[in-house]
């Protein structure tokens, strides 16, 4: 009598499964990105050091195909809302009342009409957010950036805790649910800032198309993508808003001095920045050295003003 023995899958019948799900559609692999070059050295096999030429792409999913994804899983695991027309229109006033304040919304459009507040409830309950996380590893001695995309869980775009228990009598995590993580972006990058900006272009591309290609639910319904949230460790964050890496003001929210960061109530009582300083910062609206509370106040001062200077507190 023959006895069958569990062995390991070979290496050939896991690239085989792994194509068959590519071309089905299961796994999708993207696009290539961002081809660059870079140079080894190698022994030739006549015993010469020559040098040779070879690329490395990054991968990209794009961002819309991600958004449609995320929709659909969502919407057949029941975590999202109804957004049909028919919906809305059959609801009272009482019951958009009752929505908009469980939304926390009521108080600042108090006393619009019917309509009105509808076309407030459309809005906020077909709008979903995305948020963005990066990091760099180093894998095989070479510098890896992996970008992943995930919603943020908004009880105006789907159900709560408590909503689904009632309609399914399962106790579901749904936050951890929705904001599970989405691979987006996985390429050679080193930690340098300049690499680090080899994969922005690609990046600007997805936000852009958020506004022109709009994911569709089930009810045939135009979802509004917005994407402006972003998290992730101190590099990171730096180098997605911008700010200066490491020096005596490295913090990428507020204008606080290294000095004061142990001082928490100081900290917290900082001005932010905002997006629209970043911006004025660019167009050269707002000095590096208003940025910083004078930092750089040297910065563009010439050497007989400063030697001016000088003399003068010398002799004070």
């Amino acid at each position: 009598q023959e006895i069958s023995i569990p062995v390991p899958r070979t290496n050939k019948a896991v690239q085989d499964t792994i194509l068959e799900k590519i071309k089905s559609g299961e796994y999708n692999l993207g696009k290539i990105i961002t081809p660059r070059e870079y140079r080894k050295m190698i022994i030739t096999p006549d015993g010469e050091v020559k040098e040779e030429k070879f690329y490395v792409s990054g991968r990209k999913i794009p961002l819309f195909d991600i958004r449609k994804q995320l929709l659909k899983n969502h919407q057949q695991q029941g975590f999202v809302r109804d957004h049909s027309d028919e919906k809305y229109d059959n609801m009272s006033l009482e019951q958009v009342i009752t929505q908009l304040k469980f939304l926390g919304e009521y108080d600042r459009n108090e006393g619009k009409n019917l309509m009105e507040l509808k076309q407030i409830l459309k809005g906020l309950e077909r709008t979903r957010y995305l948020i963005s996380w990066s990091d760099h590893s180093c894998i095989l001695n070479h510098g890896q950036m992996l970008m992943t995309v995930n919603c943020l869980y908004d009880p105006a775009f789907y159900y709560t805790r408590d909503e689904i228990f009632m309609k399914t009598g399962t106790d579901v995590d749904i936050e951890a649910a929705i904001q599970k993580p989405q691979c987006y972006i996985l390429g050679r990058c080193s930690d340098k800032l300049i690499d680090r900006l080899c994969y922005s272009d690609e990046r600007f591309e997805d936000i852009e198309e958020i506004n022109i290609q709009k994911a569709e639910s089930c009810h045939g319904v135009q979802i509004n993508d917005c994407m402006r949230m972003f998290h992730a460790d101190h590099p990171e964050q730096a180098a997605e808003s911008g700010q200066q890496d490491g020096g005596h003001y490295a913090c990428c929210l507020c204008r606080s001095h290294a000095m004061d960061w142990s001082d928490l109530i100081k900290c917290f009582r900082a001005p932010c920045i905002t997006l629209q300083d970043r911006l004025d910062m660019v167009s050269g609206e707002i000095s590096h050295s208003k940025h910083n509370h004078g930092l750089s106040w040297f910065y563009n001062v010439s050497f007989y003003l400063l030697f001016q200077i000088c003399i003068h507190l010398e002799s004070d």
